[in-house]
């Protein structure tokens, strides 16, 4: 308190009316000479459109959006938070359309898009979003004067009170963009986002909250905590626009695109790639939709799933036989969902090729676990995914060739079983083209697993491009499933050192690695390709 009456006499000696007078025992305020932004909540009588600017100004953002807030205030936050939602809600609806220009429509409609996230019934509000609203057609919603107590104001609002008619619904959240000319980008996803929330089969979130996601270093926990189903991530380059959309439940890309966008043309095609996104994202919720009902009536089964993925973004044995276990404990809770099937096949089929020991009964069960998993749900690719790459090891490369070409059938742009449609390519022989898709599953998953750079390195170094192997491997996180493969490489450079130097930390993970044991079960179609292999391994020192 000291500080503050310090602060407001230092104002009032800068010539402003001092609001205080003191006494003996007593500081008095005088409240004529104190203005305050609280002052913009009651001020019924002034222009609407002056009131709503004002309040935007004020309370256009989240309330105290970015602090660190006591666990003991978040009640009171949660309430204030609503308490301001509804002031600018009101204000909004008094003044649309009357007297507003093109940059007040547009100042409404992103307070519109902003409060759909405390509103997602209000179709009101939906109205203002696509300029339909009349202004007689505004209905005030209860709010109380801006209470002078705190004790009034924790009692005055129960947001809580109403369930939303919306709370059965898919939650999608449409990310900002990364990458250059940001400006442009951002305005064309805020045009996005307002026509998906048109949208009546999801509830869109709001864009502060997309941005929240997308920079917390753990938005994993962020989706979960916000109870989002899908997501949609963007980024913009110098000449186009990427986006693709995951199914967070199982962290599946869906769908994804590049619009290609000349030059600053973005701006004249604004509409027709808006149109574009929203159609393709709108197609995808309907035919995922039995995916989301499944995902609701088992969460657990999800989350597990969800836990043994995680556990195979690392290649190493102990993280595969986590994620068997994760797969199979979801299985036992839920026994046809067919993604924890197919997951289980390929941990059997990955501990077959780290091992390297060409245990037969390992991609028996791999074969077993992707027949299951087709059998329970035939329009899901990774089943015909994991089958691929199943027949591949067991040497039937044409039989995966087929199963891999129906997995990206059925999802075009399914990166992973384009990674592995490339990787079966190269073990038919065919590197140059396992280097082309290999690229373009990288290009739909930027942030992809090591095995995406495990082939796109094998397929160099079968083509004879050892360098672009090991650049490959170097952009792995862990290792230790290509020492093999980076000893061979070096050999064939001719740098001795370092080519021991794998073959040494590859030995120490499998002491009875054998050469010829390991080329018999390798499927490799032409036999030059064969030798070539044998030669890097030979003058490895293997």
């Amino acid at each position: 308190m000291r500080k503050t009456i310090e602060r407001i006499r230092q104002v009032a000696l800068a010539g402003e009316e001092n609001p205080l007078t003191f006494d003996t025992e007593h500081v008095h305020l005088n409240a004529k000479a104190l203005t305050s932004d609280i002052d913009h909540f009651d001020r019924d009588g002034d222009n609407p459109l002056e009131r709503f600017v004002n309040l935007e100004t004020f309370i256009g953002r989240v309330f105290l959006e970015g602090f660190d807030i006591p666990s003991s205030l978040a009640a009171w936050l949660k309430r204030q938070r609503h308490f301001f939602a509804l002031q600018l809600r009101d204000s909004v609806l008094e003044a649309w359309p009357t007297q507003m220009d093109a940059s007040h429509r547009r100042l409404a409609k992103h307070a519109a898009l902003t409060l759909t996230e405390t509103f997602p019934e209000d179709e009101q509000l939906q109205e203002i979003l696509h300029g339909n609203l009349l202004p007689k057609n505004s209905q005030r919603l209860t709010a109380p004067a801006y209470p002078t107590e705190v004790p009034q104001r924790a009692s005055a609002i129960k947001p809580d009170a109403i369930q939303s008619p919306f709370a059965n619904l898919p939650r999608l959240v449409l990310m900002p963009p990364r990458g250059t000319h940001t400006d442009i980008a951002s305005a064309l996803i805020e045009d996005i986002t307002i026509e998906l929330c048109a949208l009546r089969h999801v509830s869109v979130v709001a864009p502060y909250t997309a941005e929240r996601i997308r920079n917390d270093p753990d938005k994993a926990s962020l989706l979960a905590n916000h109870s989002i189903s899908y997501w949609v991530d963007t980024s913009f380059c110098d000449d186009s626009l990427f986006a693709q959309m995951v199914f967070a439940p199982t962290d599946s890309v869906i769908w994804a695109e590049r619009f290609v966008i000349g030059g600053d043309s973005v701006v004249s095609e604004r509409n027709a790639i808006t149109r574009l996104i929203t159609g393709a994202i709108s197609e995808q919720l309907k035919i995922h939709e039995k995916s989301f009902v499944d995902y609701k009536a088992h969460p657990e089964a999800y989350r597990g799933y969800l836990a043994g993925s995680r556990h195979l973004n690392r290649l190493g044995l102990p993280e595969v036989r986590r994620a068997r276990s994760a797969f199979r404990k979801t299985l036992i809770d839920h026994s046809t969902f067919a993604p924890a099937a197919s997951g289980m096949a390929r941990t059997y089929w990955m501990e077959w090729v780290m091992t390297a020991r060409g245990d037969i009964n390992l991609l028996d069960r791999a074969r077993q676990a992707a027949m299951q998993a087709i059998d329970h749900n035939p329009d899901l690719a990774s089943g015909y995914r994991e089958l691929g790459v199943t027949e591949l090891y067991l040497g039937n490369v044409e039989a995966s060739l087929e199963a891999l070409e129906h997995a990206v059938g059925l999802s075009p742009h399914y990166a992973d079983a384009i990674y592995s449609q490339a990787d079966s390519l190269v073990h038919a022989s065919r590197p140059e083209e396992g280097l082309v898709k290999i690229r373009r599953a990288i290009e739909l998953n930027p942030l992809c697993p090591d095995d995406y750079y495990w082939a796109a390195a094998g397929a160099s170094f079968l083509s004879a491009q050892f360098q672009d192997a090991i650049a490959f491997t170097d952009r792995m996180s862990d290792h230790s499933s290509v020492h093999r493969l980076l000893a061979a490489s070096w050999a064939m450079m001719g740098n001795g050192r370092k080519a021991r130097s794998h073959r040494k930390k590859a030995l120490e993970l499998n002491p009875q690695f054998d050469v010829e044991k390991w080329l018999a079960v390798v499927p490799l179609k032409d036999r030059a390709h064969r030798e070539l292999y044998r030669e890097g391994l030979l003058k490895a020192g293997f």
